[in-house]
């Protein structure tokens, strides 16, 4: 993550709001030492909706294996894993694996059906459920928790 502008400026008031854990705890290593900030581990939604969020997401730790140790943890009929990945969560699972193009290879496309499904249910035990992420409903509830600072999203 690019610091410059927020090393440079330690007087301002900073804000980052992230609902996933495992980005969230990235986002802290990446802030250490940068004066003034303040890391929400919640997300921000309409107050029409429910106060709790349930995603699905790529296993994160499988992303990182693939992406800097080189594993191969699917199926060579299928795409593997991309730095990217760690980044797609969604309320539906089957969102999240086809915003991947996982199948979209010739392999997949040309195999039998019996193992097209045997494929699949592979590769959904590494889409995992987060669940219970308390939400901010609006910038005035962050403005409540934060403090002297209002910020529109």
């Amino acid at each position: 993550m690019a610091l410059g502008y927020w090393q440079r400026n330690p007087g301002h008031q900073k804000f980052f709001v992230e609902p996933i854990p495992s980005i969230f705890e990235k986002l802290k290593a990446n802030m250490e030492g940068v004066p003034n900030v303040t890391l929400l581990n919640k997300a921000v939604r309409s107050p029409d909706l429910s106060a709790k969020l349930d995603l699905y997401c790529w296993d994160f730790d499988l992303i990182k294996r693939a992406v800097e140790e080189g594993e191969l943890p699917f199926p060579s009929e299928v795409r593997q894993p991309a730095l990217f990945w760690a980044y797609i969560c969604s309320l539906d699972r089957e969102d999240v694996i086809v915003s991947t193009n996982t199948y979209e290879t010739d392999a997949f496309k040309a195999a039998p059906e019996d193992r097209k499904m045997a494929i699949k249910k592979e590769i959904e035990v590494w889409v995992v459920y987060i669940t219970g992420i308390i939400l901010f409903f609006s910038a005035s509830m962050i403005y409540d928790r934060c403090g002297n600072t209002l910020w529109r999203l």
